[in-house]
């Protein structure tokens, strides 16, 4: 398909709050917003951080609230079998699940469950027992770039790439949200430049708006992500950083039209322009009554709407200074027959 729209995904992450209930209404309200793909957050907090670990910095901002690093993501932690439910649930509602696993379990149990996709966060990258496992699945992986070097991404990619080929690799920026100048999507190029084309490229969008997604666009990106809550002042990490359905919804029409925009690289004229030229050209008339044997001067027409059998171009090229064979009355449409 030619100018293919990007995948689009609803990262709903740990928007749910930890309610599986709410994980089902945010499945149905991103259908509803048109997107291909929802993404969720497996994880067993023990598994995942130390109960003393600090608050990250995007925790801080988005959680008034006195709370440990460990007791945030305990309390938004949804049970393996709640995922295999969720999974079903996205299939029935022909949407795409994902997920990002953050300790090896949970990226087992995502293999054994068979998903289309396996996301790994920024945070992940240089994870590479997580990262050898997933090379072996053969599952297509997504990769975010967020707080990393050129050299890190670079080596995480070519370690990947030695046991999997499908690997689509998301240009972001882990900051929540994050300022339009920090994006720098024009990095994009250069991992372009060094891969070419055996990997694809994303953009995980922490942005405000759909400025930075539509941007994108330029660099051929395949797929876009973009967090999506219910409630942008809910209680957690993610959700004011995040785009409600409304908001959502012009996100996905935005990205769609402004791909929808791009076109193809070939010149066309298309359908309404073919029947705009029957009226919006001009064709060349006698601004006077012209002589037998004068001799046509640019002064003796006037071009005017609609067109006729003589362009102005055409006129220009093979009329003018040629003899007038006949007399012709003003206003008559010109031919190249009345010269010699």
């Amino acid at each position: 398909m030619k100018n293919k729209s990007p995948l689009i995904v609803a990262e709903i992450g740990v928007n749910h709050n930890g309610k599986f209930n709410q994980a089902l209404k945010l499945i149905d309200e991103a259908k509803k917003c048109g997107v291909d793909a929802v993404k969720f957050q497996t994880y067993i907090t023990d598994e995942l951080v130390l109960k003393n670990a600090p608050l990250a910095v995007h925790q801080k901002k988005n959680i008034k609230k006195k709370i440990s690093h460990y007791e945030i993501l305990k309390k938004l932690e949804l049970k393996f079998e709640d995922f295999i439910k969720l999974k079903k649930y996205c299939e029935k509602k022909k949407l795409i699940f994902i997920s990002t696993p953050y300790d090896i379990k949970s990226l087992e149990f995502l293999i054994n469950l068979k998903v289309k996709f396996i996301k790994f966060a920024s945070s992940e990258l240089l994870n590479y027992p997580m990262l050898d496992i997933a090379r072996n699945s053969n599952i297509p992986l997504i990769i975010s770039t967020g707080m990393s070097s050129f050299d890190e991404i670079k080596e995480s990619i070519e370690f990947i790439l030695k046991k999997n080929k499908n690997i689509t690799v998301l240009k972001c920026t882990s900051n929540y949200p994050t300022l339009l100048d920090s994006i720098n999507l024009k990095s994009l190029k250069s991992l372009q430049d060094y891969f070419k084309d055996k990997i694809k490229y994303g953009f995980s969008d922490h942005s405000i708006g759909s400025v930075a997604a539509i941007s994108s666009l330029k660099y051929n990106v395949s797929m876009i992500e973009k967090h999506f809550t219910l409630n942008k002042k809910g209680i957690g990490p993610d959700h004011k950083a995040s785009m409600n359905p409304r908001e959502f919804m012009n996100f996905v029409i935005d990205i769609r039209n402004s791909k929808l925009a791009e076109g193809e690289k070939k010149w066309v004229i298309n359908s309404e322009e073919l029947k705009q030229r029957k009226t919006m050209r001009k064709g060349c008339y006698a601004r006077y009554n012209l002589k037998k044997g004068d001799k046509l001067d640019i002064k003796d027409v006037i071009f005017l709407r609609p067109p006729n059998k003589l362009s102005p171009k055409d006129l220009y090229i093979y009329c003018l200074n040629k003899k007038i064979k006949s007399d012709i009355k003003k206003g008559t449409a010109l031919k190249k027959e009345n010269f010699i």
